[in-house]
């Protein structure tokens, strides 16, 4: 992940629990000044910087999503706190107008969005939006979704839960893939609460 002013570069390392993040030179893009944040309750799967380049939001362990202050001046990060989800094994991901943060669930074939201050970064007013085990391919014990086998399994086991999510930069409409149904699912996007309505396939 870029920053929006381009002079830094982040990356989540599930496995050694850190987020990595490098100065970027604006002129020839090589970078340096590698810092580490580690913490053995995070396992960030990605991470998200505001458009404004104030907050920086990680999926973490737990169901959680980390919230970070973000040093426009040399990029560094500042621990605040950490709200949940409930979602597991989830990834997260801002809306260009950074009203909302969304967050989609691998192993519940769903997506929740939260309200966000522009100005703290702070996360509220959690919606869930979307539950679709059948096109966002996932498949629950017992449950008949997506591509399930008879014992409710999907056969391609979890390799078939959904694999991305996008905002339009229009912030019009929202975008995810189903892996397993072989999808990709849409929605018009309400810019002033950020839900979700009108699916499409």
């Amino acid at each position: 992940m870029v920053s929006p002013d381009n002079k830094n570069v982040y990356v989540s390392a599930f496995a050694s629990d850190c987020i990595v993040y490098w100065t970027r030179d604006l002129t020839t893009g090589f970078l340096t000044n590698k810092i580490m944040l580690q913490d053995r309750q995070w396992g960030p799967r990605n991470v998200v910087i505001s458009p404004n380049g104030k907050h920086l939001y990680a999926s973490v362990k737990g169901g959680n999503i980390a919230i970070f202050d973000r040093n426009a001046a040399d990029g560094s990060l500042s621990f605040r706190n950490t709200i949940t989800s409930n979602l597991q094994y989830f990834w997260v991901y801002i809306s260009p107008d950074g009203k909302h943060v969304y967050g989609l669930g691998h192993r519940q074939s769903t997506i929740k969005h939260w309200t966000r201050n522009i100005d703290s970064g702070g996360l509220s007013n959690l919606v869930t939006d979307v539950i679709d085990n059948v096109n966002l391919g996932y498949c629950k014990s017992g449950g008949n979704g997506g591509m399930c086998g008879d014992n409710g399994h999907h056969p391609y086991g979890y390799e078939s839960i959904p694999k991305g999510l996008i905002v339009s930069p229009t912030g019009n409409n929202v975008y995810a893939v189903g892996y397993g149904s072989n999808s990709i699912v849409s929605w018009a996007r309400e810019s002033n609460d950020g839900r979700l309505s009108e699916k499409g396939e």
